[in-house]
């Protein structure tokens, strides 16, 4: 374990050389990652690979970082030959015995790492009595896809320890052993320890905390660590100590797990792009027929012949928060919302996609044609109860809108506009935390959206000269008419309502005709009749000039 730094440097081929520390070469070494000079997050004993972007010319100082790298026992720095460091943390270092590394810029940082790794593991297999075997089966951990639960159970089984992996955002996994061992009852401390570690904003000095518990009337000692990846909150590892190898178990599984939810992450991230792509697509109507949408949407469990219909959530403005607070926001809540609240779905068996378009969070359902009605009122549930976990963690405040249900695919797009429109309809009366589901728009609200112009001429050419009465003979005209329309064109129920004769309604009604040149009973002059007097009250009393 303690030549992994040293032995770098015999690589044949590779010119690697060695710019400082060199009497440090031989640090104790537990892990290896990226390190990122910004952080100030890294593991005891880990050897850290300098990967910038920075185009600057200017050397690199890193004084300050190599001698906080130092008090954390850090076994040494490797970077690219094309990252220049200064002189002044150099000879830091040099003073120090703080081993700094430089890589050709031919050798890829990546295939260093897996030499490292392959070292490092190797260097810790001596205990296992089958060393070759155990690489090769951790070395396939990988190459293949498979889940982590299935990773867990083999790690277990293999280093014969116990282990759980606590999730912040759900799918927690444990192995066989840890619930076989009568160990459930310690998860409620692990994540409550969890949690305690985040509220205290505790990072590298508690990347390793140690539980006395007891399992089965023996004290036992449970290892707790910190496995930092892409997502804003970082898991917890649970691994029973052998109380012989220290943490030396578990600190080996948490290198391996730490790299396999890393390249897990990525390939989700990509995976998550494509879904993305298409289900925006969808929803913007950029794929128009039904043949495209089945036959991509196969891809990611969409199908055809079923009922449909989304939700549309977005983070409630707030005026005081700069632009970068807000996409770091939604960023955040991007990983509660693809791990929490789709977990929250899956746990009731509801078939969904999510996706991100812009500054909404979309979920598309999808059920069969026939379906349980009390799901509607579960999901609600869950949309309040993921409200509140917002609030709670991130600080934030969601609003959400939810369209109606669809039965033909080929609808995806309406189902979209419908929830984007009832989370409008809360947000315009500025409700926070609004959950809103769509109503479909009265006549008069439709008509509101046609364009002025067509709307008058239309308007217009339907009255003609009762479009805008000039004398009180005109107005009762149009008043008669409106209510005769109204009462299905019954003569008696008019003059009731309006107080008058029935003569003075048949004379009126007689007089509209004439002004307009049609009979008014016919269904398509009745319709287009009763349009434009719903009309009426968005104009005022004067006609346009022409």
């Amino acid at each position: 374990m303690a030549k992994v730094m040293r032995n770098l440097l015999s690589i044949s081929n590779i010119n690697l050389t060695i710019l400082a520390g060199e009497d440090g070469l031989d640090r104790p070494v537990e892990t290896i990652d990226y390190w990122n000079p910004k952080s100030s997050f890294t593991d005891k004993h880990a050897i850290l690979l300098l990967q910038t972007s920075d185009n600057n010319q200017q050397p690199i100082d890193l004084t300050k970082e190599i001698v906080q790298l130092n008090m954390l026992e850090c076994a040494g720095l490797v970077i690219q030959s094309n990252e220049r460091i200064s002189q002044d943390t150099l000879e830091r270092a040099d003073s120090i015995d703080f081993p700094i590394i430089s890589l050709p810029d031919a050798v890829s940082m990546h295939a260093i790492k897996q030499y490292l790794i392959s070292e490092l593991w190797g260097s810790k297999l001596a205990f296992t009595g089958d060393t070759i075997a155990f690489q090769t089966r951790l070395m396939s951990f990988l190459r293949k896809e498979t889940c982590i639960k299935l990773i867990i159970d083999d790690l277990a089984a293999l280093m014969n320890s116990p282990i759980y992996l606590y999730n912040p955002f759900g799918n927690s996994s444990f192995s066989a052993q840890f619930s076989s061992s009568g160990l459930l009852p310690a998860v409620y401390e692990i994540e409550k320890t969890f949690h305690d570690v985040q509220a205290n904003n505790a990072r590298a000095n508690q990347s390793f905390i140690r539980k006395q518990l007891d399992w089965n009337n023996q004290p036992v000692t449970l290892e707790l660590c910190l496995i930092h990846t892409t997502q804003p909150l970082p898991y917890m590892l649970a691994v029973v100590d052998s109380n012989e190898q220290e943490f030396q178990i578990s600190s080996f599984i948490r290198s391996i797990l730490h790299q396999l939810l890393v390249e897990k992450e990525a390939v989700e991230q990509h995976e998550r792009l494509s879904k993305n792509n298409f289900f925006t697509a969808v929803v913007d109507g950029s794929i128009r027929t039904r043949e495209e949408i089945v036959s991509r949407g196969d891809i990611y469990g969409l199908l055809d012949d079923r009922k449909y219909a989304c939700i549309v959530c977005q983070v409630d403005a707030d005026k005081k928060q700069s632009p970068h607070i807000i996409e770091s926001n939604l960023n955040h809540l991007a990983y509660y919302f693809y791990d929490l609240f789709g977990n929250a779905l899956h746990a009731h068996h509801i078939e969904h996609f999510i996706f991100r378009k812009n500054a909404y969070f979309v979920t598309v359902l999808q059920f069969p044609l026939k379906f349980n009605p009390k799901l509607k009122e579960t999901i609600l549930q869950l949309i309040n109860q993921f409200q509140r976990k917002v609030e709670q963690e991130l600080q934030l405040s969601i609003s959400f809108g939810i369209s109606n249900f669809i039965n033909d695919i080929a609808h995806l797009s309406i189902t979209f506009r419908e929830a984007v429109d009832a989370l409008l309809a809360g947000l315009s009366l500025n409700q926070k935390q609004y959950v809103g589901f769509y109503k479909p728009k009265e006549l008069k609200e439709l008509l509101k959206m046609i364009p002025s112009d067509s709307f008058l001429d239309f308007y217009e050419e339907t009255l003609r000269s009762l479009a805008f009465p000039k004398s009180k003979e005109e107005t009762d005209l149009v008043n008669t008419l409106h209510v005769y329309l109204d009462q299905n064109c019954e003569i008696t129920e008019t003059s009731k309502l309006l107080g008058v004769h029935r003569n003075t309604v048949k004379y009126r009604i007689a007089k509209c005709e004439e002004i307009l040149q049609y009979n008014i009973q016919e269904p398509d002059y009745s319709l287009r009749l009763r349009t434009a007097l719903l009309m009426k009250h968005l104009f005022t009393d004067k006609p346009r000039n022409h």
